[in-house]
């Protein structure tokens, strides 16, 4: 099933929303201070996020008018504001108004995305912090294959080259991947006590997300190739603030035995074999079919055999009777 646009309303899912808060992390050492735009803000989560770390105001905009009366009804404040339209022509929002931008995986949804980036440099002062994210759809999909909601795959080196031909040359270009490894969490402290785990129910749960972990990252067995990321992020920054990116992440527990890896693979092999038996069944449903046509086929084939053996016993008889026998 694809998730294209992230529901608050839905059930919790851990994934999601450690993959689409990944992205905004990017943007939290930047935005502290700022006035932020977020372009293809969704339902608001993450322009709530960066005021959360400090930005002065954030406005999200986005074409899904449901989105955005559900962004303001939930996160709308003093420092947050929602608008719909088009963020390929936001002609309401001055030249130069904003200190940062970011757009995480809208870039693909765009008709003209040479467009939607020149008004992003536009409404961006010249030192200020843009920070636009892709997917890689070519680590979901196969190459004969695409996502039914995006109107362009990009690979890497064709992010890198659409955006920098507008904006300039990327101060970072940043990939993602998923994580393996260990944590430790505090269980019991002096001043807490016993400390509960952080479980979600509802998928808006994931903005009490915890910030609580410093992340070291070991080398890796295998070389990885590019094609093995599944988004691709870029960092403009013109200011002065001299900060440099960091590896960051965003991660959840899972079981230590391995189970949860286990049953992922079991759900795999029964979809698989699902999708086996629906194919065997419906290749049977054909056979049905032309069994069937094969016998109204012979039917009709007797139907004209028995016809002109009738015919003949009739000639047969004529001539018996003519002859007088």
């Amino acid at each position: 099933m694809i998730i294209e646009r992230l529901s608050l309303d839905n059930k919790y899912n851990a994934d999601e929303a450690s993959i689409h808060l990944a992205r905004y992390i990017i943007a939290k050492n930047y935005c502290k201070g700022l006035r932020v735009l977020d372009a293809g803000c969704g339902e608001g989560y993450g322009s709530k996020l960066l005021v959360s770390w400090g930005a002065d105001y954030v406005l999200g905009v986005d074409i899904d008018k449901d989105s955005v009366e559900k962004a303001s009804n939930i996160f709308g404040g003093e420092k947050t504001e929602y608008i719909s339209a088009n963020i390929s022509n936001m002609s309401f929002v001055e030249d130069s108004s904003f200190d940062m931008a970011v757009s995480f995986e809208a870039l693909e949804h765009v008709e003209d995305s040479e467009a939607f980036l020149r008004e992003i440099k536009r409404i961006v002062k010249p030192d200020g912090i843009i920070i636009i994210s892709c997917p890689n759809d070519h680590y979901y999909y196969e190459e004969h294959e695409k996502n039914p909601y995006h109107l362009r795959k990009y690979s890497l080196d064709e992010f890198i080259v659409s955006a920098e031909s507008i904006l300039g040359n990327a101060s970072s270009v940043l990939v993602a991947g998923k994580l393996r490894g260990y944590y430790n969490r505090i269980y019991k402290d002096s001043v807490s006590g016993y400390n509960k785990e952080n479980h979600g129910s509802k998928q808006i749960d994931m903005v009490n997300s915890i910030n609580s972990i410093d992340t070291y990252i070991v080398p890796e067995e295998i070389t990885k190739h590019v094609g093995s990321y599944c988004y691709y992020a870029g960092i403009w920054d013109f200011s002065s603030n001299g900060y440099m990116p960091k590896a960051v992440s965003v991660v959840y527990p899972s079981s230590f035995d391995g189970r949860d890896e286990i049953i992922e693979a079991q759900a795999k092999m029964i979809d698989e074999r699902v999708e086996l038996i629906t194919s065997q069944s419906k290749m049977i449903d054909e056979r049905d079919v032309l069994i069937k046509k094969q016998d109204e086929i012979i039917a009709s084939q007797k139907t004209l055999l028995d016809k002109r053996a009738l015919s003949r016993i009739k000639r047969f008889l004529r001539k018996y009777k003519k002859s007088g026998m």
